[in-house]
């Protein structure tokens, strides 16, 4: 078998070392736990999509006197999980956060950062919010409140997590970016929101894409302040727009074209594998977006609409519309309302994957009283991170995974061969999972590969 190098251990090292600039208030014999202990013990169970991986390394730990912890995750002495917990609670998960620029950097020298690019040859990065944590008993003073119908409190966390999108890709592979909890912030009276979060996500890191980038964003987003805050920091926009909450810009900008007749149009027809489907573009450029009644210089921007019909039917199969502040013509309308339809990946790519496709992004790991609950969500994003890194750029991992098909049938095997055996590295885990189903290894021959590793 052979034994290639992988960029787990890279991976697996940059977050060790990270773990050295965490806070601590530890003193005296509570010192017995290096930080990176309680860190990487907490991020393995992600990395492995395991909740039972700690017991698991326990297990083998009391009948062999070692563990995959210490040899592939670099735990030099495993934290009962209640310690895990109550250490972990006093880190904020920005401590994390440097990870994604070393991640962000690592794709733009392997010059694969122009996979998440689109028209004008800019990145897109698609926003949006959701919950992760929800409870009417549990809670912490992060977390936001909302009064339900029946006069009762439910608590939950919520977060802005943008994400690098691809145009048009079925496959809907993202890049989890940094980050923005939505939850209470000081010397503010109302709830936060994703506006205010997206804001804040703007500020920070906004100057970084400056100039080369696309923000998609859903009909939330498509308001006055919003694109202004987007403009200041040299961004590009595509943003979903509806009639309900761009009342003027419908009501009176477009129904003026529309009733004047000067709205350029554009089909195409479009062979779907079944049948013949038409796609009718639709754009303006430099309209209102808001009443000049109440605004002397309102904000133009330039609008577009895809309508998709059945060529036989004429049943209307899709409709969506979008602003943006590029000029709209003929020959790029097409390019630009397919990076707004991109969107939805950080739907389908990001938040879907990560409840529901063995991360368990709802699942509580445990909530604590101060950043328990945003910290372990950061790990697991991470981990999510790393696992979609490796499958771009590793050629071991990109092999294992070939091998085993689905992501289901890797961590299955990563699960069960870690769980019963302890392996000096990961480039030997992989090469063991590598080997062809349909390949027959004898136990002694088994055992020597693993002597020569």
């Amino acid at each position: 078998m052979e034994i290639r190098s992988t960029l787990v251990t890279d991976f697996i090292r940059i977050l060790k070392e990270t773990t050295k600039k965490f806070p601590d208030k530890r003193t005296g014999k509570n010192l017995q736990y290096e930080m990176s202990d309680f860190v990487m013990s907490a991020f393995s169970v992600f990395f492995m999509q395991s909740a039972s991986f700690l017991e698991g390394q326990r297990r083998l730990h009391e009948m062999t006197g070692n563990d995959n912890l210490f040899s592939l995750f670099g735990v030099n002495k495993l934290p009962k999980d209640t310690q895990i917990r109550k250490q972990l609670d006093e880190i904020p998960p920005e401590a994390l956060f440097p990870i994604w620029e070393d991640m962000y950097h690592l794709l733009f020298r392997k010059n694969l950062l122009n996979k998440f690019s689109g028209y004008n040859k800019n990145l897109l990065i698609a926003i949006d919010g959701t919950e992760y944590f929800s409870s009417e008993k549990i809670h912490c003073e992060h977390c936001s409140r909302r009064k339900m119908n029946n006069g009762n409190i439910r608590y939950l966390h919520s977060v802005l997590a943008p994400a690098l999108v691809q145009s048009g890709s079925k496959k809907n592979k993202v890049i989890a970016m940094e980050p923005e909890f939505i939850e209470p912030q000081d010397g503010h009276e109302k709830q936060d929101c994703e506006q205010a979060a997206f804001k804040r996500w703007l500020s920070k890191y906004g100057s970084r894409y400056s100039g080369r980038a696309t923000i998609l964003a859903d009909a939330l987003f498509a308001n006055e302040p919003i694109i202004q805050a987007i403009q200041q920091k040299g961004l590009d926009f595509i943003l979903t727009c509806k009639v309900g909450s761009n009342k003027y810009l419908f009501n009176e900008e477009i129904k003026f074209y529309e009733d004047d007749g000067t709205l350029p149009e554009i089909q195409f027809s479009h062979w779907n594998g079944k049948n013949n489907e038409i796609y009718i573009y639709r754009y303006i450029n430099n309209v209102r977006i808001k009443d000049p009644y109440y605004n002397d210089e309102p904000t133009r921007v330039n609008w577009c609409d895809l309508t998709i019909v059945n060529e036989n039917t004429l049943e209307e199969i899709f409709y969506n519309s979008y602003i943006t502040n590029f000029i709209i013509s003929d020959s790029n309308v097409q390019d630009i309302v397919q990076d707004g339809r991109s969107r939805w990946s950080v739907e389908n790519g990001n938040y879907n994957v990560l409840k529901n496709h063995g991360y368990h992004g709802e699942h509580n790991f445990g909530h604590g009283n101060n950043h328990l609950a945003s910290f372990l969500f950061s790990l697991n994003l991470l981990a999510f991170v790393f696992h979609t890194i490796l499958e771009m750029t590793d050629f071991t991992y990109q092999n294992a995974l070939k091998r085993r098909v689905t992501y289901k049938n890797l961590f299955q095997h990563l699960q069960s061969i870690t769980e019963w055996m302890v392996f000096d590295s990961w480039d030997i885990v992989f090469a063991l999972i590598s080997i062809p189903k349909d390949q027959k290894i004898s136990a002694s021959k088994f055992f020597e590969f693993l002597q020569s590793c």
